[in-house]
């Protein structure tokens, strides 16, 4: 995970490119500011490979800041103290015993002998070659790192300069042999000045000396357009911009997914991100007893809440269906030793509809570890500067009324987030804490018993933007907390999906009703027992893949959209407060 770091000032890069011819009149020329496009036909033999070589390099633009093909680009790095001191260091050399064999024959090899060294890249090193201080354009920093048998873990940073010098740097943890890094530039972006990069700077971390290995130093655009963004709000789009997969609907919201998580929320109203670059939760957190009625709250993002999971080893993110109609995405923290089997893990899977309805299971696995406190709860962490505010209940919690946790703007057309678990008793408890700063807002709500595997499930609005009181937060709390009833003419209702907690026929994971054909026909008249239900969602098996129509009091629609198992997802669209008639056909 990425960390903030102190501040150094420094000179600001030279942003010229190094000509394409240079490359072209010999082998051993430096790649240091090449740039290529995918829309190029024909590219020079060392660039040419890159984008065979990485996937990221076939979407949009990149330029090259080393490649180790050419001696000359050594003059870009230096061995130094953390004072900049370079006397008696051994400086880098090119590596021809190991590299990257689809992109050269060559990488950088350092030696940081002394407590304290670094490699660093900085232009001001070179009085011939230049690299862009201007990293805007692109949205990855890709990097190949080879490790010893016995792996390596490194501290990598990034500075800029100007007016307002500041530092960027997370622990990179590597496996034995060569690793590639895939660096998400709108991460950086929040800590320092992409505009006007500095330096990049590696360091040992856990031991007093090192041998670096380095190859393919490269930026990247690979910005790529998953689901086509259209005007209707009724259909989801989606992009792969950096390391985040992008999923919205227009003039509604707009998320970002990335190391496991959600990392990026706009609505769209105003630029900038409404959660944090560590992400908007719900973050599982070990509580003590009286959480609530503490001096000081705890702190959800503790490291020390896990110290007997072993470190975060591996935060990954994957889409498992896409589609105008919803996306699933699924987010994992793995903690270690890095080949730990089984391992600890957090698993968020996240469910997100065009309407701003955003189910997510967070499923904690400790694989035999102990848990640190008696209790665990779910964080929620906004930006503090966007006016959020806590809104309380007007009525006491109960197991007869709706539990909700709601983080409110009162400024017309700005997004408010509603937090609604499965279980009520999740958000009976809540504690609210703002940093000293007001950098951060988090709201904590809890909380179950910690006791081998933890599995919960929430609702999260982050549209429509007027859920802005307990009434409107009550309603939509309601619809799921307490399901909806159906009576069946035809076809059943299904008890075991995965996601259905409680097996009543409602999954809670994916927020939608669980139905099975019978002969591709359903059958059913849905009850919202006396309360308003919001648009309800459907799920049917067996239907056949051919057309298939649904019902509702007679009016009829084709329905054509699919989960990835090809089971059909239709909603009613609309609010439900009385009972209706709903039939469901197949085409055989």
């Amino acid at each position: 995970m990425a960390r903030a770091g102190p501040a150094r000032a420094g000179r600001g890069w030279r942003a010229v490119g190094f000509g394409v011819l240079g490359l072209l009149s010999g082998c051993a020329a430096p790649t240091s500011g090449l740039r290529a496009s995918a829309a190029d036909e024909k590219l020079p033999p060392v660039l040419e490979r890159l984008r065979k070589a990485y996937p990221d390099l076939q979407h949009g633009t990149f330029v090259a800041l080393a490649t180790f093909e050419s001696p000359k680009e050594l003059e870009l790095f230096r061995v130094e103290s953390p004072t900049g001191e370079t006397t008696g260091r051994a400086q880098p050399a090119l590596n021809l015993l190991r590299a990257r064999d689809q992109t050269g024959a060559g990488s950088l090899a350092a030696r940081l002998a002394q407590p304290g060294d670094r490699l660093t890249l900085n232009a001001r090193f070179s009085r011939s070659l230049a690299i862009p201080a201007d990293w805007r354009p692109y949205a990855l920093m890709l990097a190949s790192y080879y490790a010893p048998p016995n792996g390596q873990a490194l501290e990598f940073g990034i500075e800029s300069g100007g007016d307002r010098p500041a530092r960027w740097q997370r622990t990179l943890r590597l496996a034995a042999g060569w690793n590639l890094v895939r660096q998400d530039l709108a991460e950086v972006g929040d800590a320092i000045d992409l505009a006007n990069v500095r330096a990049v700077t590696w360091s040992a971390i856990d031991a007093d000396t090192a041998d670096l290995v380095l190859d393919d130093l490269v930026l990247a655009d690979n910005t790529a357009e998953l689901l086509k963004r259209g005007d209707a709000p009724d259909a989801l789009y989606a992009f792969r911009q950096g390391r985040r997969t992008h999923i919205g609907a227009a003039a509604r919201f707009e998320l970002a997914f990335s190391g496991g998580g959600i990392s990026y929320w706009s609505d769209g109203a105003a630029p900038g991100n409404l959660a944090l670059r560590t992400g908007l939760g719900p973050w599982p957190t070990p509580l003590p007893e009286r959480w609530d009625a503490a001096a000081f709250p705890p702190a959800y993002d503790d490291p020390a809440h896990y110290a007997d999971w072993g470190a975060v080893v591996e935060a990954t993110t994957d889409v498992a269906e896409l589609s105008a109609f919803r996306a699933v995405v699924v987010g994992e923290w793995r903690f270690g030793p890095v080949n730990a089997r089984p391992a600890p893990r957090h698993t968020w899977r996240y469910t997100i509809y065009a309407d701003g309805r955003v189910y997510v299971r967070v499923t904690s696995d400790p694989a035999g570890a102990r848990w640190t406190a008696p209790h665990v709860g779910y964080a929620l962490a906004v930006d503090g500067r966007r006016g959020f505010a806590r809104v309380m209940p007007l009525r006491a919690a109960s197991e007869a009324a709706p539990a909700w946790a709601l983080l409110a703007r009162s400024a017309e057309g700005r997004a408010d987030l509603l937090c609604a678990p499965s279980r009520g008793e999740l958000a009976r408890r809540q504690l609210f804490a703002v940093t000293r700063d007001d950098d951060r807002t988090a709201l904590l709500i809890g909380d179950a018993p910690a006791e081998g595997t933890v599995d919960a499930a929430f609702m999260l609005r982050v549209w429509p933007p007027d859920i802005d009181g307990p009434p409107e937060a009550e309603s939509h709390a309601a619809d799921y907390q307490f399901p909806a009833e159906l009576s069946l003419q035809s076809g059943r209702l299904v008890r075991d999906a995965s996601g259905d907690l409680d097996g009543d026929g409602f999954n809670e994971s994916e927020g939608l009703y669980e139905l099975e054909a019978v002969q591709h026909r359903v059958r059913f008249v849905f009850d919202p027992k006396s309360r308003v239900r919001h648009a309800p969602l459907f799920r049917v098996r067996g239907i056949s893949v051919n057309r298939a129509w649904v019902y509702v009091e007679g009016r009829v629609r084709e329905a054509d959209d699919r989960d990835a198992d090809g089971s059909l997802l239709f909603t009613l669209g609309r609010a439900i407060s009385a009972p209706v008639q709903v039939e469901v056909y197949g085409q055989p």
